[in-house]
């Protein structure tokens, strides 16, 4: 494809750049940030599985 047939959806773009921190916590605090983690990570995987589910359920026919 030459230049003067891309446009923003087929152009070559940059990677992202990406920043962040890392802070390690230990004793209570870190238990604490341990239990949250868990509790998010459950919440996210019931999140996928539920939208796997939606996304099955669109897509399979229903029987009769």
């Amino acid at each position: 494809m030459n230049p003067e047939e891309m446009n923003d959806e087929n152009r070559p773009r940059k990677p992202p750049t990406v920043t962040f921190e890392i802070e390690t916590v230990d004793g209570e605090e870190g238990e604490a940030l341990a239990r949250e983690q868990a509790a998010v990570m459950i919440e996210v995987m019931t999140w996928i599985v539920e939208q796997r589910g939606k996304q099955n359920h669109a897509t399979t026919p229903e029987s009769d």
